[in-house]
């Protein structure tokens, strides 16, 4: 089964994500590990709005 690899630079969202990494890997690892960064870098809560902020800025950096 194929799926999509997608990619997310962090550095680019400091107030979100906090980070000078670059993800890159299936959507839903990606998503996890940036939504762990953002938690652990900047305190953000693990909710369902930093989930879709997170999905927003990967589909917006994929097109």
């Amino acid at each position: 089964m194929y799926r999509k690899i997608v990619e997310l630079d962090c550095s680019k969202y400091p107030e979100i994500i906090g980070s000078s990494l670059k993800l890159k890997g299936q959507e839903k690892d990606v998503i996890k590990a940036a939504l762990r960064i953002a938690m652990e870098t900047n305190g953000h809560q693990n909710t369902l709005e930093l989930r879709k902020q997170i999905k927003y800025l990967i589909n917006k950096n994929s097109k």
